[in-house]
């Protein structure tokens, strides 16, 4: 009994000195000097005009933290890659840090992403100084925003190319040890698609679990710095819809690099029957290979959707 009482204690004193450093630095800190300070290290990392429009809270529990609102990164109305509106965004504090009276972040929570991307942006490669001072810049401010848990609720993402916008609704993104430096990190993304303005109009619910490796440039040069990132992992699609086609579930091991894209295997399950396969995609030349073996379709109802009669009765088999 008189451990346990030592050790309640014990808690008990700790939650009261962080409770006291937080009221102390909630009193003493301007609101506005953090909102400075964020926005830069913001701005800094994306290299893009980044303001924060609404207020800043502390949270003590259940764990000791600044919940921020209404974050805006770069400008909807200029031509840039991408921009983002943040409803809400809380950085959780690691403790032992605070205690001396440094803030590193350990884990950031967004409610309500909003992000835009212009695929049509031709933007210019950075001199290789600029590039070295952008590296520099990132390893200065790494230790305070060392992050090791991201995670963002109800997102979206709105890709425009040419006029088609691509869609994702309800984002959900879960990420382990986060960081830009393609050092392999895990990762799970929930999402629906829903490619607008294209011939066949494209919907399916996606979720992706695995590992990226995320460029140091993708923040300021988001193009090229996809292009040097990689994913690996398993991707699952529900309800697909390509206009009135229609498959089940497509479920693959996905591997991407610079040069290729690797679905394999690659399974789909359709019109009661299933076809395994691969397929893999050159991104230089944008030429892909197919390959799909199906089984025991219900001919009927596929050859009625793709040829608009029923001219086929039983099961169908394909080899492709």
């Amino acid at each position: 009994m008189k451990l346990l009482g030592k050790i309640a204690l014990t808690l008990l004193s700790l939650l009261l000195v962080t409770s006291i450093i937080l009221w102390v630095l909630a009193k003493n800190i301007n609101p506005e000097t953090i909102k400075k300070l964020v926005g830069s290290q913001i701005t800094t990392l994306t290299h893009k005009q980044s303001h924060i429009d609404g207020t800043i809270s502390w949270q003590l529990f259940p764990r000791p933290g600044l919940k921020f609102s209404k974050i805006i990164i770069g400008d909807t109305k200029l031509n840039e890659e991408y921009s983002l509106a943040i409803d809400t965004m809380l950085l959780n504090l690691k403790i032992s840090p605070l205690l001396s009276g440094k803030f590193v972040f350990s884990q950031v929570n967004i409610d309500g992403l909003n992000a835009r991307v212009n695929q049509n942006v031709t933007k210019p490669a950075k001199p290789t100084d600029q590039l070295e001072n952008s590296h520099t810049s990132k390893s200065t401010y790494g230790e305070q925003f060392a992050i090791e848990r991201l995670l963002v609720s109800h997102g979206q993402i709105i890709i425009n190319n040419n006029g088609y916008f691509t869609v994702f609704k309800n984002l959900q993104i879960g990420v382990e040890h986060f960081n830009l430096q393609n050092i392999p990190f895990t990762v799970q993304v929930k999402t629906k698609l829903t490619e607008y303005n294209s011939n066949p109009l494209i919907k399916a619910n996606i979720n992706f679990k695995g590992r990226l490796n995320l460029a140091p440039s993708i923040l300021n040069q988001l193009q090229n710095g996809i292009i040097q990132s990689a994913a690996e992992g398993q991707i699952l699609l529900q309800n697909i819809s390509l206009n009135q086609f229609v498959i089940k579930k497509i479920s693959a091991t996905l591997k991407t690099g610079k040069e290729s894209i690797q679905l394999n295997p690659l399974t789909l399950s359709l019109y009661n029957g299933e076809s395994i396969g691969n397929l893999d995609y050159g991104i230089a030349m944008k030429q892909f290979s197919l390959n799909q073996t199906a089984t025991n379709l219900n001919g009927k109802q596929l050859m009625g959707i793709l040829l608009g009669h029923e001219i086929i009765h039983g099961g169908l088999d394909y080899s492709i």
